[in-house]
């Protein structure tokens, strides 16, 4: 459907995607962003907003199958709100000025973080969003937190390219809640010379103490110099906690949020995937030369033939099936080729070895494939993110060729608990990466 709509200085149409929107005259204002004649700009199916009009401005509208538009009342929306609370941050002499948003699923964290971020950009601030949730990351890809310097306006995260990234390895931040600190605090630091302001978004899991107690983790660490909260009942929980420690402001959400379900943020994270490793190739490393941290079976004390023998007599009759292993805190870690498969189970010792101290754990070669793993390079920098493809032994040594869009020095791998399939779709336990 294509329509000209006029809208009056103040008046606000709500605006549902699909949708394409042309300014044909006067000036609005979309997510903080100012649109003057002759800008267009894009609406994602998956998302709503209320753009207001600035002076007596005419649009055309192109709207796609699901989309709609309808003139609003500005009581019913939050635009003006917004603009008042972004006029205020806008106004700190602080540097950096740092501004943490809190909120649950679906509150518009997402929106707001763009909102402001677009807002003092265009006062003139060189901004830097970083986008904290690792479960649905806008920038770069799903258990990583990322950052990007704003060059230009945006409606959504989405539609930008991460200048800088911190791989976490988790998409649920409660299994992970000091690398999401570590990392928010490591890429703001390393961009603080760049950066007047740092607007960071983060993940919705407030509705439980752990939660809770993650984000007050997060504010002192960080030190923000606003906490905006997206809830009532977090705004007065963060207020009684933090007393004057830190300004904490309430914002009203938005009432018309378009709700993603868990299909919706599935496919949004193959999406995230599919597009990062659009251009990727196979490079081939060797155990060795690169390090590999946060495994389960090469963080462990590398064991010989003979000495796994000592452990495990009865082992001597799948050796020549074993890629690598290793022994840590009486755990044997075996990485064997699936060939070997039929010979571990006739030994039964899967679960169990021997002496009775000692436990086996045994890692088919099948069930690296498609594990998620960052890529750190020189001085141990994250320098992006691969997909192990295979593990190998090759004249003694054992082999790793992973798919990355990354072709620089790679120093070390680090592991995750995330394995994809072949159309980059996570896979649920019990196929999560067993490396």
């Amino acid at each position: 459907m294509c329509a000209e709509v006029g809208l009056r200085a103040g008046e606000i149409l709500r605006v549902t995607g699909p949708a394409r929107i042309t300014v044909v005259d006067g000036e609005v204002i979309l997510v903080g962003a100012k649109y003057t004649r002759g800008k267009s700009f894009v609406i994602h199916e998956l998302r709503s907003y209320g753009l207001k009009a600035l002076t007596d401005a005419k649009l055309s509208i192109v709207v796609g199958s699901g989309g709609s538009f309808e003139y609003v009342s500005s009581e019913d929306e939050v635009v003006d709100s917004w603009l008042e609370i972004s006029d205020h941050i806008a106004k700190s002499s602080v540097r950096p000025l740092k501004v943490v948003v809190i909120g649950p699923v679906e509150s518009g964290k997402t929106t707001l973080s763009a909102f402001l971020s677009n807002y003092l950009s265009q006062k003139g601030l060189n901004t830097c969003l970083v986008e904290g949730d690792v479960g649905q990351e806008d920038l770069a890809i799903p258990a990583t937190i990322a950052l990007t310097k704003i060059t230009k306006s945006f409606v959504w995260q989405r539609e930008l390219s991460f200048d800088d990234v911190r791989f976490v390895g988790c998409i649920s931040p409660q299994y992970c809640r000091a690398e999401v600190i570590a990392g928010l605090l490591d890429l703001i630091n390393a961009n603080v010379s760049r950066c007047e302001a740092f607007i960071i978004n983060t993940d919705g899991w407030v509705s439980s103490e752990g939660g809770l107690t993650h984000k007050l983790e997060i504010i002192r660490w960080v030190k923000p110099t606003y906490v905006l909260v997206l809830s009532e009942f977090i705004h007065k929980f963060l207020k009684e906690v933090l007393s004057n420690s830190t300004e904490v402001i309430y914002v009203k959400p938005p009432r018309n949020v378009k709700p993603r379900d868990v299909n919706d943020r599935r496919n949004l994270r193959s999406e995230a995937y599919r597009r990062y490793f659009s251009n990727a190739s196979i490079r081939t490393l060797r155990l060795g030369e690169v390090g590999f941290i946060k495994s389960h079976v090469f963080n462990t004390t590398k064991l010989s033939a003979n000495e796994l023998s000592e452990l495990i007599p009865n082992m001597s009759e799948i050796q020549d099936f074993i890629i690598y292993a290793g022994i840590s805190d009486k755990c044997v870690n075996i990485l064997i080729d699936d060939k070997g498969l039929r010979s571990v189970q006739n030994l039964k010792i899967v679960s169990l070895g021997n002496p009775p101290n000692i436990n086996v754990n045994i890692v088919l070669r099948s069930e690296v494939k498609g594990c998620l793993v960052g890529i750190l390079g020189e001085g141990l920098k994250d320098v992006g993110a691969g997909i192990l493809e295979d593990i190998f032994l090759e004249n003694g040594v054992v082999s790793l060729k992973i798919r990355t869009p990354y072709e620089g020095l790679i120093k070390a791998l680090v592991g995750s608990n995330i394995k994809l399939s072949e159309d980059f779709k996570e896979m649920g336990r019990p196929a999560r990466c067993g490396i």
